[in-house]
C-alpha cells in the first residue's frame, strides 16, 4: 500500500485500531488522528512517514498501543504523550527524534510497561521522572546521544526486565541504582560498562559503542 493517510480518517471516530504498518506510506500522520477518542491501539510501524509526532496524539485518552517505530520522524517526542492515562507500549525506534526525554513521560506510572526509543537522536539527560513507572519491564535508550548521570530514581524500576542504555554518553554507576535493586528480575541488560566513566556489575553485556558488546565478565563471576 503506497500513498498518504488521508485527513478524513479523523472523522470515524468509533475507531478502536490503526493498523497500516509494513507499507509503503508516506508523507506526514495527519493530526487528525488526535479526534479519535476511542482508538486503543495506533500501529503505524515500518513505513516512510516524515514530519513530526503530531501534539494532537494527546488527545488519544483510551490509546494503549503507540507504535511508530521504522519511520522517518524527527523533531521531539511531544510533552503531551504525558495525557495518555492508558498507554501500555510506547515504540518509537529507528526515527530521527531529537530533543529530550519529555519530563511528562513520567505521568504515565500507572499504565506504561513498554518504552523502546533506541536508534534516534534524543540528547540531553535521561529525566528522574522515569522513576515513577514502576510497572515498566522494557526500557529501551541505546543508541541515542543522551548524556549525563543516571538518575537516581531509576532504583525504583523494580520490575524491569530488559534495560538497554549503551551507545549513549551516559556516566556514573549502576550498582546501586540497578543492580542492588532487581537483579532477579532483569533478564538482559547493557550498558556502556567497558568505559572507565560507567560501572555495572549485573550487566549482561558491557559495550563501548554500538558494534563492541561482550558478556559481562563480572556479572558471570557473580551468579
Amino acid at each position: 500500500m503506497k500513498g498518504k493517510i488521508p485527513s478524513e480518517i479523523g472523522k470515524l471516530k468509533d475507531m478502536i485500531e490503526l493498523s497500516l504498518w509494513s507499507n509503503d506510506l508516506s508523507g506526514e500522520i495527519p493530526s487528525e488522528i488526535g479526534r479519535l477518542e476511542h482508538l486503543e491501539q495506533l500501529k503505524l510501524f515500518d513505513n516512510i512517514f516524515v514530519g513530526t509526532i503530531p501534539t494532537e496524539f494527546g488527545n488519544l485518552k483510551a490509546l494503549k498501543k503507540l507504535e511508530l517505530e521504522e519511520n522517518r520522524l524527527k523533531g521531539s517526542i511531544p510533552s503531551e504523550i504525558g495525557k495518555m492515562s492508558q498507554l501500555l507500549l510506547l515504540e518509537l525506534y529507528e526515527n530521527t527524534l531529537t530533543g529530550n526525554i519529555p519530563t511528562e513521560i513520567g505521568n504515565l506510572h500507572q499504565s506504561l510497561d513498554f518504552i523502546q526509543l533506541h536508534k534516534n537522536r534524543l540528547s540531553e539527560s535521561i529525566p528522574s521522572e522515569i522513576g515513577n513507572l514502576s510497572l515498566l519491564k522494557v526500557l529501551s535508550l541505546a543508541s541515542n546521544n543522551l548524556s549525563g548521570s543516571f538518575p537516581t530514581e531509576m532504583e525504583n524500576l523494580t520490575a524491569l526486565e530488559w534495560l538497554y542504555l549503551y551507545s549513549n554518553d551516559l556516566k556514573g554507576s549502576l550498582d546501586s541504582i540497578i543492580c542492588d535493586q532487581n537483579t532477579s528480575s532483569l533478564k538482559e541488560f547493557a550498558a556502556d560498562c567497558l568505559k572507565e566513566s560507567v560501572s555495572c556489575y549485573c550487566c549482561t553485556y558491557c559495550c563501548a559503542n554500538n558494534i563492541d558488546c561482550k558478556l559481562n565478565p563480572q556479572r558471570l563471576r557473580n551468579r
